[in-house]
């Protein structure tokens, strides 16, 4: 494992949830997360594999299971964490290529193992959802910090975002959570809407300079060979700062390297079509603008996320949808989530920072952001405008 960069790994809560694998595939596209832990104890095979089997191939690498380990013969590339429920059956396998991890309670452990990719190391901090689990250790102890010198060492126990510095300041090179995780994060979606390629460039730089992770390069009325300049141009800058770089209506630039997916309005190429060309791995997004084509989203909708609006009227949409505001928009949210959608839901069209708390509590999922475009494009200030949105989508954490 590379030591490189501090890793974010999650591990599940002991039960999937009827729509785990497409919160799974959530965590680790919208880069809330590096790696996922599958645990679940007593959960059988069957239900594990059905996990597995609603996350894109193309995430298994990012994956470990800690239970049912025998799946790994079934799903190529997904790792295995090493427990006192798995010895005999990790025995079996053949682990080579794969990430090995396992958990230590002691210094002794984590010197002891010379194999693994990387070791959990707990308690670090008073653990958050294991009462009168206390921390173990102090990050300012010399027998730690020269362990954490000599092996690759993920922090676990009461670890939250806001101790990363310190962890990675001792010498870990990660951190487990599973508090954290639990409720989905809302995204910021930025758009771009200029007037050349050059213009869309310099948008999608500012605004991925104040802290946006999301991209969509819309250049409507532009041919497909000027579209994709814009993309090659930004796809390095995204590969480099951990931005999903996505494009609108060109199912065929999606292809694109560094690129990760298409949006797609009502009256483009359907999902389905998308999807067969474009494989398991890559984004669709789709445009849902009135409660009719709401009622045809469900749980079997191939889409990786909803894009609803508009929220109000806004300049930056030619042949703009009739508004819907906050109550035709939480009414298709009701009817999509009532139809088994579990994916995100980016509310666009006009919104500004001042929406964005409205809008998050229009659903109780939380599973719901928001995509920009004027309030960011047109700003004197796209790194401030930018950075002024992420602060009310993420105020209460």
């Amino acid at each position: 494992m590379a030591a490189d960069k501090f890793l974010t790994i999650a591990i599940t809560t002991p039960v999937p949830a009827p729509n785990e694998g497409a919160r799974l595939t959530s965590l680790l596209r919208d880069g809330r997360a590096d790696r996922v832990h599958l645990r679940y104890p007593g959960v059988d095979a069957a239900t594990v594999r059905r996990v597995l089997e609603a996350i894109p191939v193309g995430l298994y690498p990012r994956l470990s299971l800690h239970d049912a380990v025998e799946l790994t013969t079934e799903f190529p590339g997904v790792g295995v964490h090493l427990n006192a429920r798995n010895q005999e059956a990790a025995k079996a396998l053949d682990l080579t290529g794969r990430t090995v991890s396992r958990s230590c309670h002691t210094l002794g452990e984590v010197m002891a193992d010379t194999t693994s990719d990387y070791v959990f190391l707990s308690p670090i901090f008073d653990s958050i959802s294991k009462e009168g689990y206390r921390s173990a250790f102090a990050l300012t102890d010399k027998a730690l910090r020269e362990a954490l010198k000599q092996r690759h060492v993920v922090a676990l126990g009461g670890v939250t975002p806001d101790k990363f510095a310190e962890l990675e300041e001792a010498g870990f090179v990660g951190a487990a959570m599973l508090g954290h995780f639990r409720a989905p994060r809302p995204m910021l979606q930025f758009v771009t809407h200029a007037p050349n390629a050059a213009a869309t460039i310099e948008q999608a730089r500012g605004a991925i300079a104040g802290g946006c992770r999301w991209v969509q390069v819309r250049m409507k009325s532009t041919p497909a060979v000027r579209v994709a300049m814009v993309l090659e141009a930004l796809a390095p800058l995204c590969r480099d700062k951990g931005v999903t770089l996505i494009v609108d209506d060109h199912v065929e630039l999606a292809c694109m390297p560094g690129v990760d997916g298409v949006h797609l309005g009502q009256t483009d190429m359907p999902v389905s079509e998308a999807r067969e060309i474009l494989g398991p791995d890559k984004i669709i997004g789709l445009t849902v603008n009135t409660m009719e084509q709401a009622k045809g989203v469900g749980s079997t909708t191939a889409a990786d996320y909803l894009g609803v609006g508009p929220w109000r009227f806004t300049a930056t949409k030619q042949r703009l949808a009739p508004v819907l505001g906050a109550y035709g928009i939480a009414a298709i949210i009701r009817q999509v989530r009532a139809g088994g959608y579990s994916a995100p839901i980016v509310v666009i069209g006009g919104v500004t920072a001042d929406d964005v708390r409205p809008i998050l509590s229009l659903d109780p999922t939380g599973n719901t952001g928001v995509a920009v475009s004027g309030a960011i494009a047109a700003a004197a200030n796209r790194v401030a405008a930018t950075q002024e949105i992420l602060k009310q989508l993420y105020k209460n954490e």
